[in-house]
């Protein structure tokens, strides 16, 4: 896949002033390309140019990651739903649905470094921005099936800060 950096210098304006995107809008702005690549049937690279200058974003590296990681890994993304799918049929999914399990999926196998907890909440919070309530039921539930199956199996692979418990947690009095 080639090399999405190139074109993209615009900035995206929010409270801070002039930043980089945050994760989330990260997410955002990645679900948005793969949402309108998968719609459209068009170029990755060039519905992500068009996304990005339509919206004047500066798109980081973990946006470019978590676009062209799930683009690559579509196939396997889908066969792993699949199997999570009481029904077994992914067409019967929402697009827009289908695109955020695949992206959250992606984040649980090919980023290490994010937390499960993190993309499971990020997964949940962008369908609720998105989608319904309900949908991001479906969404939260048939993520904790498949976080179950692939860590039965073994298949996500975290780093040890990665695991280790949320900073929310609060330490307890030991008596």
């Amino acid at each position: 896949m080639p090399n999405m950096d190139k074109g993209f210098k615009h900035k995206f304006d929010h409270k801070d002033g002039d930043q980089n995107l945050s994760r989330r809008q990260a997410r955002r702005f990645a679900l948005q390309v793969l949402f309108a690549n998968e719609f459209l049937k068009e170029d990755i690279q060039e519905v992500s140019e068009r996304i990005a200058d339509t919206l004047g974003n500066d798109v980081i590296t973990f946006s470019n990651d978590i676009i062209e990681k799930t683009h690559e890994h579509q196939y396997n993304l889908d066969t792993i739903i699949t199997s999570g799918l009481v029904d077994r049929n992914l067409d019967r999914v929402p697009l827009l649905e289908k695109v955020l399990i695949r992206m959250a999926l992606c984040e649980l196998l090919y980023f290490p470094d994010i937390p499960i907890e993190v993309t499971l909440n990020e997964a949940v919070d962008l369908s609720k921005e998105f989608t319904s309530i309900k949908s991001s039921r479906f969404i939260n539930g048939i993520l904790d099936t498949l976080v179950k199956m692939l860590e039965k199996d073994r298949k996500i692979k975290k780093d040890l800060l990665a695991r280790l418990p949320s900073s929310k947690v609060k330490h307890q009095k030991i008596v």
